[in-house]
């Protein structure tokens, strides 16, 4: 359950980030890689919210923080 949870969390900031950009005026763009930055830094936002209370699953922030970069 805290998996999905987590999961859930993290889908939905995506989503939310993804719906905001495409809400910008096609006349501007952000840099290359400042989306991808954007996303990391709010994935690793939620981690550090979550982990203290989700402890069902503690392998998963690890291994999220590893691909997360």
């Amino acid at each position: 359950r805290e998996n999905d949870y987590l999961w859930g969390r993290l889908h939905g900031a995506e989503r939310l980030i993804d719906i905001v950009l495409s809400a910008l005026d096609p006349a501007r763009t952000l840099k290359p890689g400042r989306t991808a930055a954007i996303k990391r830094a709010l994935f690793l936002a939620i981690l550090d919210e979550e982990e203290p209370k989700l402890t069902a699953v503690p392998g998963l922030f690890e291994t999220l923080r590893r691909e997360i970069g």
